[in-house]
C-alpha cells in the first residue's frame, strides 16, 4: 500500500510534469506553427500574453505571502512553535557528536 505522503509528493510530481509540458508548448513550440496551419493547436491555448502575465503573478504572490508570513512571525502574531523541535533535535545532535569527541 502507497503512504499517504507518498501518494501527495506522487499527485503533486504528476501535476507539475503535467503544467510544465504545457507551458513549455505553450512558449516554445506554438510559435512555429501559424493558426492557418493548426488552427485546433492554437484554440488550445490562450494568448502568448498570458504567458508572461501568469507565472509573474504567481511569484509576486509568493513572495507577498513569504514577506507576510515573515512579517508575522517577526510581530508575534504567528507562533514559533514549529521551530523549536527542529531547534531541540539540532542541540542533541551537537551533545552527541560532542560526547563522542
Amino acid at each position: 500500500m502507497l503512504n499517504p505522503v507518498k501518494a501527495v509528493g506522487s499527485a503533486l510530481l504528476g501535476a507539475g510534469i503535467v503544467v510544465y509540458s504545457y507551458f513549455t508548448i505553450w512558449v516554445l513550440l506554438l510559435p512555429m506553427w501559424s493558426p492557418e496551419d493548426a488552427p485546433f493547436l492554437h484554440q488550445a491555448f490562450p494568448p502568448r500574453r498570458w504567458a508572461l502575465v501568469v507565472p509573474n503573478l504567481a511569484f509576486c504572490t509568493l513572495i507577498a505571502g513569504l514577506v507576510a508570513l515573515v512579517g508575522l512571525v517577526l510581530v508575534g502574531v504567528v507562533p514559533r512553535a514549529g521551530l523549536e523541535p527542529a531547534l531541540s533535535q539540532q542541540q542533541q545532535l551537537r551533545t552527541s557528536t560532542e560526547r563522542q569527541k
